[in-house]
């Protein structure tokens, strides 16, 4: 890994912290979601745009075949792996979209944003760092929470938005780290 990399990663650390304690400060729960069965590849993408894996480590394994990492729902995996996954790599419908258009640090911040769930599932990677960057950039030019939140409004993601915002500025903005904490302490 590159040195810029490495603090890039040191900053998500510090940041995780933070983020933890904004999400129980807010104490939002997803709801459970029942395992769907599909009927076909382009119905369970429209729900899961990379494919779906049985475990983290099926979806790793995907990854380094050269696509992008599916999600990991274990139920909704066994409700299709039947019809789905033909070749028996542990992962329906993976992405036909390779990872190779992404920059490492792009990747971090996808993939951390994918372990929050379901609620992302309907974003591509491209749309998921474009919500990153507008988020940033909303901070880049003063804005406050309540701009972030209007932002996050429109994308129907505010339940959340804490996970969303954390990761954006562990990964792709660190240098308003200072905006988290002031956030999170104003809860205190």
């Amino acid at each position: 890994m590159t040195t810029a990399l490495l603090e890039k990663v040191k900053a998500l650390r510090a940041v995780t912290l933070s983020v933890t304690l904004l999400i129980a400060c807010l104490a939002l729960v997803s709801p459970a979601t029942a395992a769907s069965s599909y009927g076909s590849c382009p119905a369970l993408l429209k729900d899961y745009p990379n494919g779906v894996a049985s475990s983290a480590g099926a979806a790793s394994r995907v990854v380094k075949a050269g696509f992008v990492k599916a999600s990991v729902n274990s139920a909704v995996y066994q409700a299709n792996r039947s019809r789905l996954d033909p070749d028996g790599n542990g992962v329906v419908c993976e992405s036909k979209r390779t990872a190779s258009s992404l920059s490492p640090l792009q990747l971090v911040f996808v993939e951390l944003v994918r372990k929050e769930g379901s609620a992302f599932a309907p974003y591509t990677d491209v749309e998921l760092l474009r919500l990153g960057r507008t988020i940033c950039k909303i901070l880049d030019d003063g804005g406050e929470m309540d701009a972030v939140m209007n932002a996050l409004l429109d994308s129907r993601l505010t339940d959340k938005a804490p996970a969303l915002l954390g990761y954006s500025i562990g990964v792709l903005c660190p240098g308003h780290e200072q905006f988290l904490k002031d956030y999170v302490a104003s809860f205190g």
